[in-house]
């Protein structure tokens, strides 16, 4: 029996997945890839009809204030949005960023997030993502923990302020946890470090989380529960959905069809989020020059499967079977419903 369980949210792409297959491991394996644009990444995922209706940008090095009109303009054109915007903190921060010890570098990347925020308003999104791949440490020496809580809590509150002060108050930052990568170690490692965060600033309702599945799975944890904390926190403000293979490294693989990713989406929309589900995903380094497209285009689809999956399922039997004890016909409904896709 069909259920009135329906997705709010709509589904966006991260610029970044058309990469040209270079690691620190591999040279260059999509060489049509190398040195392409942001403008013409978008428009070869709009030309896949990959089913996202929303964009997401790292700033400065995908969008800036040279191409945001441009980016704009190309989005309105064919009916699209911006998603988010994400300060690039990685790619310039040696010593930490939000959390540094070193004063100079606080203050560049608070700089950062404030040119951020500038160019989501230009650009008509609200979300801020924090990735904190600039909070990293690679040994206890390098990290005097209390002192890097707070410059973070107090960089968070300065940028938070210039929103309120200088902007229309509309913002709000999601930070997206991560065990490790760049760094051994990172500040934040799981979502409920960022969810103990939020008492320590000024204004933690302008402060969310942009849970990511894959990072839940790379620390060993139960993705479903942390995304079921953050939403009973009023935490979430966007969510990246994909999948891990083991725990050694991130491999941001797409959406497949499974049980994890059905309770995330069941999760998603009984909470009734109605913002953006990123596909934060990379195609594997011996895909081809198309794949960069297809892979995101597969993964919207099957997430979409698992919507109507979700539909379709009688959620009221399972918790009818999980009252009277019956656990495993409950599982076996699941198994064979998902089979069925």
């Amino acid at each position: 029996m069909a259920n009135n369980l329906k997705p709010k949210y709509k589904h966006s792409a991260c610029v970044w997945t058309l990469g040209d297959g270079s690691s620190r491991f591999t040279g260059v394996s999509r060489s049509s890839m190398v040195g392409i644009d942001t403008v013409k990444k978008v428009k070869k995922i709009i030309a896949g009809k990959t089913g996202v209706r929303g964009f997401e940008f790292h700033y400065p090095n995908e969008i800036n204030e040279d191409n945001y009109k441009k980016l704009r303009k190309v989005l309105n054109d064919n009916g699209m949005s911006t998603a988010m915007v994400t300060p690039n903190n990685h790619h310039h921060s040696t010593h930490r960023g939000l959390s540094s010890a070193h004063k100079k570098e606080r203050k560049a990347t608070i700089e950062r997030a404030k040119r951020t925020i500038d160019i989501a308003y230009e650009m008509g999104t609200t979300v801020i993502v924090f990735w904190q791949g600039g909070e990293k440490y690679d040994d206890y020496t390098s990290i005097n923990f209390q002192e890097a809580i707070r410059h973070y809590a107090d960089s968070a509150n300065k940028i938070i302020r210039y929103d309120k002060e200088k902007k229309e108050d509309k913002c709000v930052l999601a930070a997206e946890a991560k065990p490790n990568e760049p760094g051994r170690f990172m500040l934040f490692q799981s979502d409920s470090d960022y969810l103990a965060l939020r008492p320590l600033l000024e204004y933690p309702e302008k402060f969310k989380l942009n849970p990511e599945t894959g990072h839940s799975e790379l620390t060993g944890l139960d993705p479903v529960q942390s995304l079921a904390w953050v939403i009973a926190c009023d935490g979430l403000a966007h969510y990246h959905i994909n999948r891990q293979f083991g725990t050694k490294f991130d491999t941001d693989d797409q959406v497949d069809v499974d049980k994890t990713r059905l309770y995330l989406i069941k999760e998603l929309i009984q909470s009734g989020f109605n913002g953006w589900v990123g596909h934060d995903i990379q195609p594997r380094h011996n895909y081809s020059d198309e794949d960069n497209v297809r892979v995101i285009k597969e993964s919207v689809s099957n997430a979409k499967l698992l919507e109507k999956l979700v539909a379709s399922i009688s959620w009221k039997k399972i918790s009818d079977l999980e009252q009277a004890g019956r656990y495993l016909d409950a599982k076996i409904y699941v198994d064979k419903a998902l089979r069925s896709v």
